[in-house]
Order: C-alpha cells, then structure tokens, then sequence
C-alpha cells in the first residue's frame, strides 16, 4: 500500500493505549497509522517505523496474539512497547516468563546507555509499566540498556539494527 505522507506504523495488540501512543506521534508532527497485528506487513512497508503495542495477551500463552513475521525484515526502526518488547524478545530467540510480580503503574526505569534513541534522557526516568510477563533471557545480538527495580531486562537493544523494545 503506497502512502503519499511518511507516516510511523503503529501495530496495536490490544493495548487500551495504542491510540494514546499514535496521539503521541502525531503530537510530534509525525503521522502515525494503526494497524492490526494480521495485517500483513506490505501494507505499511513505506513507514518510516514501526511501534509495537503492548496488550491484554501473554506472548507465552497458547492463544498468543497472532503476528506477521515479515514486520522484522522491513528496513526501518522498530520500537516494542510490553507487549511488542516480549514479543521482540521471543521472535529473535530471547525467552519470556511470568514475573514474580505484576508491574503496573509508575515505575523508575534506569537508563544505562544514552546513545540513539535514549539521548537527552535523564539516568532514571518515571515510566508508565503494565505487565506481568518479563524478558528473562536477551536474544543474540540485542543488550540491555534499562531495568526498574522489579524487571532486570525493560529496555533493550539490538546491537546492530534499529530495533528497541
């Protein structure tokens, strides 16, 4: 599908905050379209990047939300958001669990690495944190680049790609 306006792709996995995340965008003089995660990816293969959504659904449960693949060979940025950052984790071989506790509300997220996509913020940032599922395991090629007190693995980043979750 050709765009005539450069526009970021939000795919939204259920999250009650995927139109506040393309709000969000549009806020910032960015067009953003929400898609939903069936869609297939030719269809907002000219977006200039992709926002994975979080969601109600466990990335572990068998009634896992249903993806295309083929959002991960496009050549653009990629941002995971809960959800879409357990999601990154367990399609690049990374694993995922049920915490020892629900995070949810405002949490303290320590920024380790301040290049790219972090640049500009503080070391701790108070974040908004919906989730039970955790990244327990990084996938080959990505790092760790934040974590609050209860979840050691909440920002990642592939070391080579323009992928962040």
């Amino acid at each position: 599908m050709e765009s005539t306006h450069d526009y970021i792709a939000v795919i939204d996995f259920g999250s009650q905050f995927a139109h506040l995340i393309a709000r969000r965008v549009r806020q910032h003089g960015v067009l953003a379209k929400i898609f939903t995660p069936d869609t297939p990816t030719h269809h907002y293969a000219d977006a200039k990047g992709v926002i994975l959504s979080g969601g109600p659904k466990s990335t572990i449960a068998i009634d896992a939300v249903p993806y295309d693949p083929g959002i991960f060979k496009l050549s653009v940025p990629i941002l995971g958001l809960c959800y879409g950052h357990q999601l990154i984790a367990m399609h690049f071989g990374g694993k995922v669990a049920k915490g020892k506790t629900k995070e949810y509300g405002q949490a303290d997220v320590t920024v380790t690495d301040h290049t790219d996509l972090f640049r500009g913020l503080g070391k701790t940032e108070r974040v908004w944190m919906s989730h039970w599922d955790v990244v327990t395991q990084v996938p080959a090629g990505f790092e760790v680049i934040g974590s609050t007190p209860d979840c050691d693995i909440a920002i990642m980043r592939h070391r080579t790609k323009q992928i962040w979750s």
